[in-house]
């Protein structure tokens, strides 16, 4: 940072408000961080997303992010970030249904939703715009909230303290516990679904989220908003005639199933708690189906420029080389995505001697770095596929119990559920190798075995674990 460029406020704590390239930012130590509702030299502040500070915009401060510096409720905040404390807008109380958790699958803990929150009707020159969410024009001051509220609308909108879950209604009961796996195989619908931003507007207006921007037109009433990371807090911006404003939601712990049309059986392997209480990292290895349809048709990448919007570095091709005749094969990903064939094993032809080259070159590409994000497929991103990923998160920490699950969720690959066994011979076999645990006992047959080596183990971990 170039002097002049930055200015510093500090406190006791090591805290700061660094102004950069005209944006304001929380940090601690010299990081920023987001943390809500902050205190920095007697003001009050946002910390949002990166550590940006919430300027000039109605802001909502909610009960999670308030820091008891706060009370709940809408607030404006001036040119410099500083709360205006006179402007709070208390918010309409309803009534709210706890949902119990629990969750077949150990991810981080996190509270299930409590219901919905309020939205506010946006006054803007005699007109109604309704968007989902506590925000009112700058406009409005607190003399005037009482007449701001009464004219308020009830909408869905998920707050820090709720959650959505990106998912499948049959899978998120199953998450909340209130079906059986078994009963979630009778299930008709597909695992993936698209987060519905619902809106009611008079006028045309803009969401901006997760690093994308979403027209909004009158009537549409909603947008759908693919592939977001799960459990995760997301700031969004709403620019509607001529004003912006800004608002959060969370998303749900949960499988994060992943859209790419034309292929199937698309996930990010993250979001697991490892023994050591760490979460595997999202976005950087997603497992799915061929995208070629070179053996099967129907499995072809439509849209090459939303694939190009995870990033992908390395097609990892678990199938056999001759798939495809020839040497200039390019991966639908993109011409500057690398492919690579790696002939990959299955299940129990993992201990047979001949398949070991194949291993060690895709534990040694696991463990470069460079490679990642990767797309990890064979044709139907099922058996060759699932054994690598239930290798790759049993030297994570990943747990005996969610490993096998991640290997069941293929089930749900076409309609209807299809239950294959062959997980249970290769994990018999696995349970011959020395260690007190699985994860211990696979370490052990990589690097005895096959010969990956203790430096690449922790390269992988230190990739895919903070």
């Amino acid at each position: 940072m170039k002097p002049g460029d930055v200015k510093i406020t500090e406190n006791e704590k090591n805290v700061a408000i660094v102004e950069k390239g005209g944006t304001l930012y929380y940090t601690e130590n010299g990081e920023p961080v987001h943390r809500g509702v902050v205190e920095v030299n007697g003001e009050i502040y946002y910390a949002g997303k990166d550590g940006k500070i919430i300027t000039n915009a109605i802001h909502v401060v909610h009960s999670s992010m308030s820091n008891d510096l706060l009370r709940h409720g809408a607030y404006e905040f001036d040119e410099k970030g500083r709360v205006i404390p006179e402007s709070y807008i208390a918010p309409r109380e309803r009534s709210h249904k706890k949902k119990r958790s629990k969750s077949k699958i150990n991810f981080k803990a996190l509270k299930i939703p409590v219901g919905v929150a309020l939205a506010a009707v946006l006054l803007v020159g005699g007109a109604i715009v309704a968007i989902k969410s506590y925000r009112n024009p700058p406009s409005v001051k607190s003399s005037e909230a009482s007449d701001y509220m009464d004219e308020t609308a009830p909408f869905e909108l998920p707050q820090p303290d709720s959650a959505v879950y990106l998912c499948s209604n049959d899978l998120e009961k199953y998450y909340l516990g209130d079906l059986t796996f078994d009963q979630l195989k009778n299930s008709a619908e597909p695992p993936y679904k698209a987060y519905s931003f619902n809106y009611d507007l008079k006028e045309q207006a803009t969401l901006e989220i997760d690093g994308k921007s979403y027209n909004m037109p009158p009537g549409a009433k909603s947008v759908q908003i693919d592939n977001l990371q799960t459990d995760t807090l997301y700031d969004y911006t709403i620019i509607a005639l001529g004003d912006t404003y800004t608002g959060t939601l969370r998303t749900a712990p949960s499988n994060r199933f992943i859209k790419l049309d034309g292929a199937v059986n698309t996930r990010d392997i993250g979001g697991y708690t490892t023994a050591y209480n760490h979460a595997v990292k999202q976005n950087l290895l997603i497992r799915g189906s061929e995208l070629d349809g070179l053996v099967e048709s129907s499995y072809k990448l439509k849209d090459q420029a939303a694939a190009q919007a995870f990033g992908f570095k390395l097609d990892m091709d678990l199938r056999d080389s001759y798939t495809y005749e020839g040497d200039d094969y390019v991966s639908p990903l993109g011409s500057d995505v690398t492919h690579r064939f790696y002939n990959a094993p299955q299940y129990n032809d993992i201990f047979n001697e001949e398949s070991h080259e194949s291993l060690r070159q895709i534990f040694s590409d696991l463990a470069d770095r460079s490679n990642y994000p990767v797309y990890m497929h064979c044709t139907y991103g099922a058996d060759r596929t699932g054994t690598v990923v239930y290798l790759l998160q049993g030297i994570l920490g990943v747990s005996e119990d969610n490993m096998e699950f991640e290997y069941r969720l293929t089930g749900f690959l076409d309609k209807g559920y299809f239950d294959n066994s062959s997980i249970d011979q290769l994990k018999a076999e696995l349970e011959t190798y020395r260690g007190e645990n699985l994860n211990e006992k696979i370490e052990d047959f990589l690097i005895t075995d096959v010969g990956i080596t203790h430096d690449q183990i922790k390269t992988i971990r230190n990739i895919f674990l903070p």
